[in-house]
Formats: structure tokens, C-alpha cells, sequence
């Protein structure tokens, strides 16, 4: 069924756009707590605890306040927030390689330590979106722009990130806000562009819009005509049958 235009309104982008904010923000704010709570004096196992409790829902976060937008309107959206966590994780470990080639000036690989942070940042984003992207070609067509979006905007985000923290020094919550704000402004105009101009096998709203709109239609499809059973009656009086 082809999701029309007057489905999908740019509420859907300012939605988007609120939810990355919000994430980015919240999960920038945890990171910069747990760097202040954990000391040299914090036991190993408590510091390694509340590292993996706080990176798992900071990387978690955006994923399930999209999953608020996205699940009245798509089926098995759950499965948003696992690839979005997953993604997120890789993309950071990925960055975090990047910016330690930059910080040693050896680079990584055949990459110079000049470019490494940017091939990180746009190689993360790759490969954040193209987790996304497994779940979200099940609703959309052209999905695949997704994964350039994706690395695009995460390219910028870090920048903006890194400029607005002093490469993550100060005012964390702050950066936070303004890499979601970036990142939500573009995924969200991707995501109105896709859900514009696709076909639907996943879209709830407008099935239900769709029969309101036409109730007789989908009677039609559930409720046999009149005509049918003296059709099967004359079927079977003009040879309908073998002998």
C-alpha cells in the first residue's frame, strides 16, 4: 500500500530531531558523571560495572526514544533499539580508535594521524546505519540512503561534539544537545524522505486510516456478496460437476 504524503507530517522530524536531542544530551551527562564518581580509589569490579551499565543505556537511549516514534507506525519496531544500541556501540569503539591514532600521531593502519579521525567518524556512522538499515528495509524502499545519511551525519556530529566540549572537556550535556540536534535534523529529514516515497509492508496508521476512510472497501474484502451463492447454484446445475 503506498504511504501517502499526508501520512507522514514534518512532526515526525521535529519527534526525531527532540528524541536525539534528548538522548545525545542524557547520555553525554552520564558519561561526564561516571568520570567523576569513578576514582583511583573505586574498586575494578564496581568501576567496570558502572562503565558497561552506563555505556550500554547511554548507546541504548536514542535508539528507544525513536523506538516511540517509530513503533505506532511500523510493526516489530523492538528490534529498532537493539539494532541501534548494537550500532552505536561498534560506531564508538570505532571512533574511540580513530582519536587514539590521533592522539599517538601514528594513525591507524595506512591512515595518517591527520585524516583518522574523520575516516573513524564517517566509517562509524557506515557502519551504525547499516545496522538500522537491516530493520528499517523491512518498512521502506531506498533504505540504502540511510547508510550514507548515517555516516554523514555522525561526521558531523563528532565535530560539532568535539567543538562544543573542547574535545570532551567541558560542558558535556551542553555538546551532547548539539551533536543530537545535528543528527536528528538530518536522520529525521531522511527518514520523512523515505517514509514519503516508498511503498509500506510494515505501516499500522495507514491501514487503520485507510479502512476509516473506506469502510465499505474493507467490507468488501471480509463479507460475501450477495450474488455468490447464486452464482455457485448455477454452477452446479450447468455442469459444474462431472458425471
Amino acid at each position: 500500500m503506498e504511504f501517502q504524503p499526508k501520512h507522514v507530517g514534518w512532526g515526525v522530524w521535529l519527534q526525531w530531531t527532540a528524541a536525539s536531542t534528548v538522548g545525545f544530551a542524557v547520555a553525554a551527562t552520564a558519561f561526564r558523571a561516571m568520570g567523576t564518581l569513578l576514582t583511583d580509589t573505586t574498586p575494578a569490579w564496581v568501576g567496570g560495572l558502572i562503565s558497561t551499565v552506563v555505556a550500554v543505556a547511554g548507546v541504548s537511549l536514542p535508539g528507544f526514544l525513536h523506538w516511540l516514534i517509530l513503533r505506532r507506525r511500523f510493526a516489530r519496531a523492538g528490534w529498532w533499539i537493539l539494532a541501534s544500541g548494537v550500532g552505536s556501540l561498534v560506531g564508538f569503539l570505532i571512533q574511540g580508535v580513530g582519536l587514539a591514532g590521533a592522539d599517538t600521531g601514528q594513525g591507524f593502519l595506512f591512515i595518517s594521524d591527520r585524516y583518522v579521525v574523520d575516516v573513524a567518524a564517517i566509517f562509524a556512522g557506515a557502519v551504525a546505519g547499516a545496522m538500522q538499515w537491516l530493520v528499517l528495509r523491512q518498512w521502506v524502499g531506498r533504505a540504502g540512503w540511510w547508510v550514507l545519511a548515517s555516516s554523514v551525519s555522525w561526521f558531523g556530529a563528532t565535530y560539532v561534539y568535539v567543538f562544543s566540549t573542547r574535545a570532551n572537556d567541558v560542558h558535556l550535556p551542553l555538546g551532547g544537545a548539539a551533536a543530537g540536534i545535528l543528527s536528528g535534523t538530518i536522520m529525521g529529514l531522511v527518514l520523512v524522505w523515505l517514509m514519503r516515497h516508498t511503498k509500506q509492508r510494515g505501516c499500522k496508521q495507514c491501514d487503520i486510516q485507510e479502512t476509516r476512510a473506506n469502510p465499505s472497501a474493507d467490507r468488501s474484502i471480509h463479507e460475501p456478496s450477495a450474488s455468490q451463492p447464486r452464482q455457485r447454484l448455477a454452477v452446479d446445475r450447468h455442469g459444474g460437476r462431472d458425471d
